[in-house]
């Protein structure tokens, strides 16, 4: 019979625990615009964009959520999802 380790109310197998914890990982902050489509000046190809690290100040990327999940949001509105922090900017958080 395995080992189980109890973290709050969920019982989790150890060594699985174990591994889960040894990979590292980062936060991340998502802030959500959202615009009037029919004022929205900005160009919406794609589903977004990454920012690449050497022009990075502190946007990581962002997703055009209406082109990635037309059903996400309304055909009038213009929904960018915007991400920050992640492993080298943890103080933006």
């Amino acid at each position: 019979m395995q080992q189980q380790v109890v973290r709050g109310s969920t019982s989790v197998d150890a060594q699985l625990a174990e591994a889960l914890h040894s990979i590292p990982y980062s936060s991340c902050a998502i802030v959500t615009l959202i615009f009037n489509a029919n004022e929205f000046d900005g160009k919406s190809a794609g589903s977004g964009f990454l920012v690449p690290k050497v022009e990075r100040k502190r946007l990581l990327a962002c997703t055009y959520m209406g082109n990635k999940f037309p059903n996400r949001v309304p055909e009038d509105k213009v929904a960018l999802r915007c991400f920050f922090g992640g492993i080298s900017d943890g103080a933006v958080l």
